[in-house]
């Protein structure tokens, strides 16, 4: 799941918690030391840096939801981030977020 979801509307240069809600669909745990969270492309609305750890590990079939601190842009309109949780064989899970701003 993603929380903002691409209904929600947010406030112009308003924080919010950007979550994404990931399931391991592999055979391997994600090892936290080993996987992160990064930005790819597209707008930036996090506040700190562009990669984030995984605080724990990820079994096969389980779930981990990843919380950055974002804040939204401050024109009106709709804004779309992408992330990717990348694992240590290389493979990346991309991520999408969508919002819509608004005064």
């Amino acid at each position: 799941g993603v929380s903002p979801s691409s209904s929600d509307t947010i406030k112009v240069d308003q924080d919010f918690d950007g979550k994404w809600t990931v399931n391991n669909s592999g055979l391997k745990t994600w090892s936290a030391e080993n996987t992160d969270a990064r930005y790819i492309e597209d707008t930036k609305f996090h506040t700190g840096g562009g990669i984030v750890d995984l605080a724990s590990d990820v079994a096969p079939n389980g779930t981990y939801t990843i919380v950055i601190d974002m804040k939204a842009p401050s024109g009106d309109g709709k804004y779309t981030t992408k992330w990717g949780i990348y694992l240590e064989d290389g493979s990346v899970c991309t991520l999408s977020m969508t919002i819509n701003v608004s005064k």
